[in-house]
């Protein structure tokens, strides 16, 4: 294990042969008997040191069904109850302890930011936010609309999904799931924050309200979709890239 707990080369975060063993986000289960939280055990490795990632939330949480927290096939999700929100925090940690580990360089994606046709109620709109990065990459055809407040830079959604066109592969997007993908890069990070949610468009934001039936789930995975499909110099110029 470095000493100084600091990472200095590139490493893939894999949350396909990741192993969920906390599973508990925000109190609400499944796993009631856990701490509450999510990790992700043996997410990353660096020269045979293993990490783990740990997810908390930092506000208030409504968790739709606590089942859908975790992994989905190569990604990591977290479900929310519809038109509500809440506010993340990522942490890399050395595999089955709390030491946080600095990574000098990563990229963190988030996909599907879509909105959602409303039943008898107005449409939901998704948003994403975040500070502390270094810089965001956006497809050059993006449907997210960017907006900056109080140094914080949100990405809201501006075009309607289904669950029919959501992303089964990060690295194997169509043209139409990389304009609702936005990838996040960190330097010198060990932990970052987020803040995810759902609202009916016109509202102010989400009402959290405990009565509302229904839930979204919200993807995200290491260096993917946006930047694979870009990594080719040919592409580069393509890229929708911005510095925090």
């Amino acid at each position: 294990m470095p000493v100084d707990g600091v990472i200095g080369q590139s490493f893939d975060i894999d949350f396909f042969n990741a192993e969920l063993t906390v599973a508990n986000l925000g109190g609400e289960g499944p796993q009631f008997d856990d701490e509450p939280a999510l990790r992700f055990s043996t997410i990353a490795e660096y020269q045979g040191v293993a990490l783990d990632l740990i997810v908390t939330n930092t506000s208030e949480i409504l968790v739709y069904e606590p089942e859908n927290n975790g992994i989905s096939g190569s990604f990591g999700q977290i479900n929310l109850r519809k038109d509500s929100g809440t506010d993340l925090k990522f942490c890399f940690v050395y595999s089955q302890t709390y030491t946080e580990v600095t990574i000098d360089s990563f990229s963190f994606t988030f996909y599907d930011v879509d909105s959602g046709a409303g039943w008898n109620t107005p449409d939901v709109i998704e948003l994403l936010g975040a500070s502390g990065f270094k810089s965001y990459t956006l497809d050059p055809n993006t449907t997210i609309a960017v907006t900056e407040v109080d140094g914080k830079t949100y990405f809201l959604s501006t075009a309607m999904g289904t669950g029919a066109d959501n992303p089964t592969d990060p690295v194997d997007l169509t043209d139409e799931q990389r304009t609702r993908t936005v990838v996040l890069t960190f330097a010198n990070t060990a932990c970052f924050e987020v803040s995810i949610d759902s609202h009916y468009e016109g509202s102010d934001g989400p009402s959290n309200d405990i009565s509302i039936d229904s839930g979204r789930n919200y993807g995200f995975a290491g260096v993917g979709g946006v930047a694979y499909a870009c990594r080719s110099e040919e592409h580069t110029s393509e890229l929708q890239s911005h510095s925090d």
